[in-house]
């Protein structure tokens, strides 16, 4: 259990603040923090029909990792985005990148908070220098879950730099960009990088509710990726305790 305490002397930005206390009154939930001990810096959870939206802090979180958490709610309680099923690890990973996509741009136009940090700039110039040295890059997590997961993580993690890019034009990001399309030139990553981004410009880089969940459709039917088509994404609907995930038709 963490302490209220802790989440105020840590956190500065003031329009953070405000949305973090409004936050019950928007969903009608209320938050308990927790200590996580794993590899992330923070983590969100939420089970059906509960009135607790729970949001998981390494020690060493930084204000951005309390935002980032709060937007996720944000967007499933209150504008009620898509929500890809986890029936597979393909799915977790398509969730977990394409709602970052929203989050990021939420934390940086709410809050005026970089949704990055400095190690992770510092992680990206890494992998670019080591793509140039003619390395590919490895993550134990997603690299074990089979090939086309593999792919996937790659074109996604491009396409989590390419969208930093577009927020705030760093040189590293650059050099990771060309880094990556001169190492994987030829191969699906590429394929799947272009096809993903194209997606997200044709439905005006998400800019809404409704074209996020038609460019969330249109990931996941990729037929590359042949997943299960019916029922794989969800809302958060409100009911008289909490919310229950359910499906809504979303239009082609």
């Amino acid at each position: 259990m963490i302490e209220e305490s802790e989440i105020y002397s840590r956190t500065k930005n003031e329009s953070l603040i405000t949305f973090y206390e409004n936050f019950s009154k928007l969903t009608g939930l209320s938050i308990r923090f927790e200590r996580l001990k794993r590899r992330l810096r923070a983590q969100n959870q939420y089970t059906d029909y509960s009135n607790e939206f729970i949001i998981r802090l390494r020690k060493d979180w930084k204000e951005v990792d309390v935002a980032h958490e709060l937007i996720h709610g944000k967007i499933m309680f209150i504008d009620k985005y898509g929500i890809v099923m986890p029936y597979n690890d393909l799915c977790k990973l398509i969730r977990v990148y394409m709602e970052d996509v929203i989050v990021h741009e939420n934390i940086f136009k709410e809050f005026v908070i970089m949704p990055f940090d400095e190690l992770f700039v510092s992680f990206i110039s890494k992998l670019a220098k080591a793509l140039v040295k003619g390395h590919v890059i490895v993550d134990s997590h997603w690299d074990s879950k089979g090939l086309v997961c593999n792919r996937l993580h790659k074109a996604f993690l491009y396409v989590q730099v390419w969208h930093f890019n577009q927020l705030m034009r760093r040189s590293e990001f650059e050099e990771f960009l060309t880094a990556f399309r001169r190492s994987y030139r030829g191969l699906k990553e590429i394929e799947l990088t272009d096809e993903i981004i194209e997606i997200i410009e044709n439905n005006k880089n998400l800019n809404n509710q409704e074209n996020y969940d038609h460019a969330l459709k249109k990931i996941t039917e990729m037929e590359y990726l042949d997943l299960k088509k019916e029922n794989l994404i969800k809302h958060y609907e409100k009911k008289d305790v909490g919310y229950a995930l359910l499906a809504r038709y979303v239009s082609n």
